[in-house]
């Protein structure tokens, strides 16, 4: 120790002349003050052990075997003391920092002598070094651009997999919604377990238009004159047989009631071309009691406070003032009695006793009586008309009402007319969209608005 002053060199005038040079990096490790068992003739200076503290410049890294006013461990039967060997591993190991050597080499000396020694470092370095390999930029020697690129990969198959089970799960219950749709003749007859009547095609129809004539606007209601040769005409005549060979043995004979689940699925212009076809063959007339939403005055161009049905139950008007007649002889003429005033109570006027004493006069004028009826799921008005009907004509509307709308309109069909005939007609068409079974129900109930 007494020769210390003339032997040593200052670490004060190394770190000077590193910083004169102006170097990038500078790295000073500072492994000295052993413990060394050796004996010594002369006895030491009366001073405090081990190394200084001292501040690394700028640009600098200054690396301690041990913490200050301590001695480093020597070793025992080891070439290199404890700091040593293991700052010599880590330093040969590659992409790691010099941070992290450090670091490294710090947490096993401290294993290795159980905390007795505890090296440390002081860093000014502007850039972290790596001297074998290429650094990392994170401390746990893992490559952040990797990770970055790991983490995209994951995200992106975590992506495909969430969309591919959401499409999975899309197509099922696409899947199941078809299957709760009534598709064909084989779903009414295996599903619902009503006799077909017949079926209806689709219609092509063009794209609304302003300026069109009544009849141009209407005209779905006036294919079975207008189109006689098309496949929904010869549908219409088909029906129409099978209802002329029906054995009516209703008190009111041969009442037809055409209804269906929603509205939109086709039964107001089924119920005109019926009137149409069944008016070349015998005396029919055609009820609109539809008293909601009627169509059957627009369609014929009369006055929509035309009297109807709604005065003719009322009683202020007379039989001769609420029947319009329609053609006449083989183009299909029939007699038409439109809903008239919109009342208040239309389900009241349909179930009193003037209404049936009306019907049964009438059945002895015509040979046949179609009334067009409003949906059953919505109103009670339909389930009324059952009871006079020696037919109902139930229209459905193929890939488009749903089963169970269905189911459920004929349990209350059968609840009310437990004798009833249940037709079904497959529309595999239509002239509108039909409306969604939930909205439609609560539209319906706002009385006298109007869906387009």
């Amino acid at each position: 120790d007494y020769d210390l002053n003339e032997n040593a060199i200052k670490a004060s005038y190394v770190l000077d002349t590193m910083q004169a040079a102006n170097n990038e990096v500078n790295i000073i490790i500072l492994d000295a003050c052993r413990d060394n068992p050796k004996k010594r003739g002369e006895p030491r200076r009366p001073t405090l052990p081990g190394l200084a503290q001292m501040i690394a410049p700028g640009g600098s890294l200054m690396a301690y075997a041990t913490r200050a006013n301590t001695a480093a461990l020597d070793g025992k039967d080891e070439r290199n003391s404890p700091y040593a060997k293991h700052l010599i591993r880590e330093i040969q190991k590659p992409n790691l920092s010099i941070t992290q050597i450090f670091t490294r080499v710090r947490a096993a000396v401290l294993k290795e002598t159980n905390g007795s020694q505890a090296p440390g470092f002081y860093s000014e370095l502007n850039r972290d070094v790596c001297l074998v390999g290429e650094c990392s930029t994170n401390e746990g020697g893992v490559d952040l651009n990797e990770l970055v690129q790991k983490v995209a990969s994951q995200w992106q198959t975590i992506l495909v997999v969430s969309i591919a089970i959401w499409v999975i799960i899309w197509l099922e219950w696409r899947q199941r919604k078809r299957y709760n749709l009534i598709k064909n003749r084989d779903d009414v007859e295996r599903k619902l377990d009503v006799p077909l009547l017949g079926t209806l095609p689709k219609l092509k129809l063009g794209k609304k238009k302003k300026g069109l004539t009544l009849d141009e606007l209407f005209w779905p209601q006036w294919m079975f004159l207008k189109e006689s040769k098309s496949m929904f005409a010869e549908s219409v005549g088909t029906i129409r047989t099978d209802i002329l060979f029906y054995d009516h043995e209703s008190p009111l004979q041969k009442v037809l009631v055409v209804t269906s689940s929603v509205s939109g699925e086709g039964k107001s212009t089924l119920a005109f071309n019926l009137a149409c076809a069944l008016g070349q063959m015998a005396k029919t007339l055609l009820i609109d009691a539809d008293m909601r939403r009627p169509t059957v005055a627009k369609s014929l161009g009369l006055n929509s406070r035309a009297p109807g049905l709604a005065e003719l139950v009322a009683g202020t008007r007379k039989f001769n003032e609420c029947i319009h007649c329609i053609g006449e002889g083989e183009d299909g003429g029939f007699d038409v009695i439109p809903s008239g005033k919109r009342p208040p109570n239309p389900s009241e006027l349909l179930s009193s006793k003037r209404f049936k004493d009306i019907l049964t006069e009438l059945t002895h004028d015509y040979e046949y009586i179609v009334i067009d009826s409003v949906s059953v799921t919505l109103v009670s008005d339909a389930l009324v008309l059952v009871k006079y009907a020696s037919m109902v004509l139930y229209l459905v509307r193929a890939n488009i009402t749903p089963y169970k709308a269905v189911q459920e309109s004929l349990k209350r069909l059968r609840q009310f007319d437990a004798d009833g005939q249940h037709k079904i007609i497959l529309n595999y068409g239509g002239s509108q969209k039909p409306s969604k079974y939930f909205y439609y129900r609560r539209s319906y109930g706002g009385y006298g608005s109007a869906v387009y």
